[in-house]
């Protein structure tokens, strides 16, 4: 439904969905400007992660920054300028692989889920999908499936829902 499409077409609504539901969330703030954006560098450490709440899929839309100079560089300036509302800045997370969750979940709320796959990305897009996820302990498979099922029954998702994760160190 609509209610629950909106937090797959806007990143700022899932980040915000996501840390209400008490789920693995990186550090994020909504930044309206560079220096917003400085900001938050300067409170979650550099390097950040930039991206545009909509529309982006498949490494578009997503900009790494290394210092406050790049923040206040051209590429987010012009970012700042066509977007029509805040972008979301993101901690950057040192992960290990890319994981995703799927689960189908019945108008009724029954929810079943998929074994967990590996996403391998080159240039930042997928380019293959490993399933099941070779070498993934029990518990991070738990947890992510856990978090596929507590977002399609909170955000009260009919159908299927992917859940893109990093596994991190540790």
């Amino acid at each position: 439904g609509p209610d629950a499409l909106v937090h797959a077409q806007d990143k700022l609504r899932m980040r915000a969905a996501v840390e209400r539901l008490g789920l693995p969330n990186p550090r994020w703030a909504a930044v309206a400007d560079a220096e917003e954006l400085v900001a938050f560098g300067e409170d979650a450490g550099w390097p950040v992660v930039l991206k545009t709440p909509r529309g982006g899929y498949d490494g578009k839309g997503v900009m790494v920054l290394a210092s406050a100079e790049a923040a206040r560089s051209a590429g987010p300036a012009q970012w700042f300028a066509r977007t029509d509302g805040p972008l979301l800045a993101e901690e950057k997370v040192p992960f290990t692989r890319e994981l995703s969750a799927l689960v189908a979940r019945t108008p009724s709320g029954e929810v079943r889920a998929w074994p967990v796959v590996e996403s391998v990305q080159v240039d930042g897009v997928c380019d293959e999908v490993i399933a099941p996820a070779p070498r993934l302990l029990p518990e991070v498979a738990t947890a992510a499936a856990h978090a596929a099922r507590t977002l399609a029954t909170e955000l009260d998702v009919t159908g299927v829902l992917a859940v893109e994760l990093f596994e991190a160190p540790g």
